[in-house]
């Protein structure tokens, strides 16, 4: 009997840990990204870069051709910047980039970056929308801004089936031995 509540215990406690996991943290290949700058508020559409599909290797061109925006698996990065000047000081003077395929999960300031002043208050991840904001900052021909980004996938990785798997065997075994003691 104390074999069987073990059992049962651990079938339990299987099956809730794999309906409360989370879903898989991995990069942004394959997921529909779509570009808009707003100035001089964040409700303010500027203007459109359109949409593109991580890892088709197209880059979102701005369309004052004041910067070139890329968008890797794992990074976000803004180069290819046409001349030394600044953004102009207003509420709201960047990017609005929202991940139609899934929700962004983590995201870091990767060394790389160069633009004075830019830092972890300049941008900032809410769900599916990643906000960078370099108002009031200045900019150069070899200036970079590197996010290093990570997205949480719809896709369940194969622990998390290892473990279902698992929980649905030691039920089978509990039901099994309870039929054969009745």
């Amino acid at each position: 009997m104390k074999l069987l509540n073990v059992m049962r215990t651990a079938a339990l406690a299987i099956s809730f840990s794999v309906l409360g996991m989370s879903s898989a943290v991995a990069g942004a290949n394959g997921d529909t990204i779509k570009a808009t700058y707003y100035f001089p508020t964040i409700t303010s559409q500027y203007h459109e870069f359109g949409t593109v599909v991580v890892g088709s290797g197209d880059t979102f061109l701005d369309p004052q051709g004041d910067f070139q925006l890329t968008i890797t698996d794992t990074q976000i990065i803004a180069d290819h910047f046409t001349s030394a000047t600044s953004w102009s000081p207003a509420r709201f003077n960047g990017l609005v980039l929202t991940n139609l395929t899934k929700n962004f999960s983590s995201y870091t300031l990767d060394s790389a970056t160069n633009m004075p002043g830019f830092g972890l208050s300049n941008f900032s991840v809410a769900g599916n929308i990643l906000s960078i904001n370099w108002q009031g900052l200045s900019f150069y021909p070899d200036t970079q801004v590197v996010l290093n980004i990570s997205a949480i996938s719809a896709v369940p990785e194969p622990e998390t089936y290892a473990l279902l798997l698992a929980g649905l065997g030691l039920m089978g075994a509990v039901a099994r031995r309870r039929k054969s003691r009745a």
